[in-house]
């Protein structure tokens, strides 16, 4: 049985067709009254509909969804499809994370660089009383977390509080890798009058950077073309340091970031002589 619909007539056709007919009417309303097609369908599953564009088209309404299996594929894609958008995500938040930490501890470890180089370019050494003015270097500690105790006399303002009385004139200087009231490690300094005889370490440290868990350094000799860890001449100061920096190491990792720079201290032994030939001319 076939069902169609056209202008205000609605009835039944037989027909043994299994195909959809098509058949065109026009409308008793006059000779130019327009034609109207009207799609006459078989009504194999389900009900039909009207078009919403043409009335007098019928479409039959399907009936027919998604099948389990269907779903599951498609639930399959969408979980596969956020793991791997989680996935780079993660790593690159990581990523950032870790780079913005290196980052952070690099400032850290230049800041201190900066400080320390400054500090020894700007050291004095008089010949009228060397031991006065020598370079100490005492090493302590080993491994990743050597704390070596530097000591010399310098001009430098480096590392001085504003209201520190050293900031202007002669001062030694100490630097070396300490535990706070707390026990953490970080690299610490302090100041005194040249002219005072005291033991090094037998003064109040301030904390400079809680970066830095290690300190380093070696003189160079000349005699021998190489780094030496130790400086063995008293009443002098060398020519040529390598001071390195060890930071704290990354997040998950173990092996701490070094931070290594060659120092060279302005001697002028020239000029130091011609000086000491100048004040003995005028004792003289």
């Amino acid at each position: 049985m076939i069902k169609y619909w056209s202008t205000g007539v609605a009835g039944n056709v037989d027909s043994g067709d299994e195909s959809t007919r098509s058949v065109a009417t026009h409308a008793s309303a006059g000779p130019t009254a327009p034609p109207y097609r009207v799609q006459i369908h078989r009504e194999r599953r389900g009900r039909l509909r009207r078009d919403r564009r043409n009335p007098a088209i019928v479409r039959p309404v399907s009936s027919a969804g998604f099948t389990l299996l269907e779903l599951l594929v498609a639930l399959v894609i969408l979980v596969s499809a956020t793991t791997i958008v989680w996935a780079t995500f993660s790593s690159t938040l990581r990523a950032w994370q870790r780079g913005t930490a290196l980052t952070d501890d690099l400032h850290h470890g230049d800041f201190v660089m900066e400080q320390l180089t400054a500090a020894l370019r700007s050291a004095a050494f008089f010949h009228s009383d060397p031991a006065l003015y020598e370079f100490r270097l005492e090493k302590r500690g080993g491994g990743q977390h050597p704390a070596d105790v530097l000591s010399w006399v310098t001009t430098s303002p480096a590392f001085m509080p504003g209201d520190s009385p050293w900031v202007h004139g002669l001062h030694r200087i100490v630097a070396t890798v300490d535990r706070d009231r707390r026990g953490e490690r970080g690299f610490a300094v302090t100041a005194f009058h040249h002219l005072e005889d005291r033991d090094d370490l037998d003064a109040d440290f301030w904390f400079i950077s809680g970066r830095v868990q290690g300190l380093r350094c070696e003189v160079y000799d000349y005699g021998r073309d190489q780094w030496v860890p130790r400086w063995p001449e008293s009443n002098s100061i060398p020519s040529r340091l390598k001071v390195t920096l060890y930071l704290e190491p990354p997040r998950g990792e173990r092996t701490p970031i070094q931070v290594t720079r060659v120092i060279d201290i302005p001697v002028a032994p020239v000029v130091t002589q011609a000086l000491d030939q100048a004040e003995g001319g005028m004792m003289e």
